[in-house]
């Protein structure tokens, strides 16, 4: 008897393909991130074809995140809200992901990044050990002088839009690693003796970003959004 053919693959396209955002909004720290990604970040991510369902301000609760993290077709988990070292929360400092209790499938298959201090330090890796594929966060307290908010949200901005753009975790993380030390050469250029003080806090955030490119606890290198 002649061989069946193979069936042929399934590719996820852009098109039923789901991005999640989960973002605080309740206080002037979350605000201002939120804004940056509202303005900047999800209309660049929706112009690449992706569908974005939101779960934001009074929304980012974990009761009305996990029915949308638990379906198949969402591949991408991200939003600015405060963090612990073992939980990620949303609105009025809702536990919306706390290490050891989430089920399986609210991270299984996913990339996930959070703009969020601490949250790389205990979460991230349980989020990994539970099948997410990439896991992208800040190991301690990730800082911002308000003046220069913009600048710092960009760096970090540049997660999303490199997986929106394709690439995979390792590339992304050379993307970001570009961007930060972009700015913060310029920072030191400003003047006559340079922003050293501006530049050192960009540093340190930098030095803070944990991603599969720095340890395989974060996660795959070779992850993307988008796989044949």
């Amino acid at each position: 008897m002649p061989k069946k053919k193979p069936p042929p693959k399934q590719v996820t396209t852009s098109e039923d393909a789901v991005i999640l955002a989960i973002d605080a909004n309740f206080d002037p720290v979350t605000r201002a991130p939120f804004e940056y990604r509202e303005a900047n970040v999800y209309p660049q991510i929706e112009k690449k074809g992706f569908t974005i369902v939101r779960r934001q301000g009074e929304r980012a609760r974990r009761s009305e995140v996990v029915p949308q993290a638990r379906k198949s077709n969402v591949i991408y988990l991200t939003g600015v809200g405060h963090g612990f070292c073992n939980s990620y929360t949303g609105d009025n400092l809702d536990a919306i992901f706390t290490k050891g209790h989430f089920s399986v499938e609210e991270c299984k298959g996913k990339i996930v990044h959070f703009l969020s201090c601490l949250t790389a330090t205990g979460l991230g890796p349980n989020f990994v050990e539970n099948g997410c594929r990439a896991y992208f966060g800040y190991s301690n307290n990730f800082t911002y002088p308000p003046i220069l908010a913009d600048i710092f949200f960009e760096c970090d901005s540049e997660i999303d839009l490199g997986f929106a753009d394709g690439l995979n975790a390792d590339e992304v993380f050379q993307r970001v690693l570009a961007r930060f030390q972009q700015h913060i050469d310029q920072l030191k250029s400003t003047g006559d003796s340079g922003d050293m003080h501006n530049a050192a806090i960009l540093e340190v955030d930098l030095r803070l970003l944990r991603a599969p490119s720095i340890s395989e606890e974060y996660g795959d290198k070779n992850a993307r959004l988008i796989q044949e």
